[in-house]
């Protein structure tokens, strides 16, 4: 059975990388806030001063990580959306004036399995036992 991709639905493209997006944004946000907030460290671990308040690194990483998921959740959600609608858009119109992708589907099993019968059959010894004649 061949088949042929001819369009993409920009709607549930949208909805879909959105929400990915969101997601994936929000936990890319708080890896990257433990990151700086690792680095906003390593001044006072080198021997160094941050400043002239010591608990400022933990200050920095305590802001960080309330602002940076949601601000990284909200900009991956709407860049990789527009994204996602470019690319749809340049599909569906690449489709239109070429053809859309072609692929062959084959089924995994070709054997046909029946249904288990809820009756059991009819003992040997009975008559008709044997008989399958209409």
């Amino acid at each position: 059975m061949k088949y042929e991709l001819k369009r993409i639905a920009v709607w549930p493209v949208i909805r879909i990388t959105f929400m990915l997006s969101l997601v994936l944004g929000f936990i890319t946000g708080i890896f990257y806030a433990i990151f700086i907030t690792m680095f906003a460290f390593l001044p006072m671990q080198m021997g160094g001063t941050f400043g002239s308040e010591p608990d400022l690194p933990m200050a920095v990483g305590g802001i960080l990580l309330v602002i940076m998921p949601i601000f990284m959740a909200g900009f991956m959600a709407v860049i990789n959306t527009i994204m996602a609608i470019i690319t749809t858009l340049v599909y569906n119109l690449a489709a239109r004036l070429t053809g859309g992708l072609e692929w062959e589907l084959a089924p995994l099993d070709k054997r046909v399995i029946q249904p288990a019968s809820t009756t059991p059959p009819p003992p040997a010894d009975q008559p008709g036992a044997g008989d399958y004649s209409a």
